[in-house]
């Protein structure tokens, strides 16, 4: 084990690309940024079960790992296209150029409620703005939501603050793999 350094404690900032498809390449990695966020916490969700024993009053003797509910979750600083349409059900960029968001459930063109949301899927990608020593984080298969309580604040003495999150699923019946966090060598968008 090595020896504690506070030297080694970090504080990570980063932009999200969504659908990066070359590390190689500089960032965005061939993908699309999500615009301007605050507030990034990735969430593993890491489950145990315990086991006591009632002979010992109650007492926890064991814990079974029983898997991971992830979730990374930002706020976008920004009405930013890519990340607008990117998440929002009934999104579209306007003639103007800028997002539009509409929401009209028996409409022509909308997402009605009981959409799946794995159609609306990405690969998403936390880069880190010191990219050779930071860890990335990367959900192969993200479902983008807007958080149910979200917000948009229109007011002069707030900025506009979009609380949305991207639910990590298994990106394919073959490999099953939801996430990586590391250094940019050592993981794989594939």
């Amino acid at each position: 084990m090595a020896t504690p350094n506070p030297q080694n404690i970090l504080r990570v900032a980063g932009v999200l690309v969504a659908n990066p498809t070359n590390l190689a390449l500089d960032p965005p990695h061939g993908g699309v940024e999500l615009g301007i966020t605050r507030g990034l916490i990735f969430r593993t969700g890491i489950k145990s079960t315990q086991v006591t024993a009632e002979e010992l009053g109650g007492t926890t003797v064991e814990s079974y790992y029983t898997g991971e509910n992830v979730v990374f979750s930002a706020i976008l600083r920004e009405f930013d296209p890519d990340a607008i349409v990117d998440i929002f059900p009934n999104a579209s960029v306007g003639s103007s150029g800028d997002p539009t968001i509409r929401y009209q459930p028996d409409g022509v063109h909308q997402s009605r409620p009981g959409m799946r949301l794995s159609g609306k899927a990405l690969k998403l990608l936390f880069v880190p703005k010191a990219d050779e020593s930071h860890p990335y984080v990367l959900i192969y298969k993200a479902l983008p939501a807007v958080e149910e309580t979200a917000e948009i604040k229109l007011s002069f003495a707030d900025e506009i603050g979009i609380p949305v999150m991207f639910i990590g699923i298994p990106d394919d019946a073959a490999s099953r793999k939801v996430y990586e966090v590391g250094r940019k060598e050592d993981i794989s968008l594939t």
